[in-house]
């Protein structure tokens, strides 16, 4: 349900954008909109076929990976800070992982992250509010 509601906030989101009204979404440059409706398109694909934690074992980056494990990347590029400071270094939480996500759905990624900039809970809130609304 998560993966579905992402879908539809995505696809808000990308409506949205191509209007300019919301700000944030200009920080994601024009060549990266532009091949965005096909990772769109890919992603609804396989929420829709409900494969999509499957088709990253596919990947080179997943591989010893299991499906749970998938799961887990994605509650971690969800829901987790984009980052933060620690004795004046800039700390990336799950790095790795998000790298590992970014490398697959790199528009995606970047939407994730401008959705969580100002504060990372916002995105949680937002899905569970839309998911919310199904019932």
């Amino acid at each position: 349900m998560i993966l579905s509601s992402m879908y539809n906030m995505l696809l808000e989101a990308i409506k949205t954008f191509k209007n300019e009204s919301f700000k944030v979404f200009e920080l994601i440059p024009q060549l990266l909109f532009e091949s965005l409706n096909e990772e769109i398109k890919i992603f609804m694909d396989k929420c829709t076929q409900g494969v999509f934690y499957d088709h990253f074992l596919e990947f080179d980056s997943f591989k010893n990976l299991t499906r749970d494990n998938v799961k887990e990347i994605m509650m971690e590029v969800l829901f987790s800070r984009n980052h933060y400071e620690k004795y004046g270094k800039k700390i990336i939480p799950y790095k790795e992982n998000k790298n590992r996500f970014k490398s697959k759905y790199p528009g995606i990624y970047e939407i994730i992250e401008c959705l969580k900039t100002k504060k990372h809970s916002s995105l949680a809130i937002a899905l569970i509010r839309r998911e919310l609304s199904f019932y």
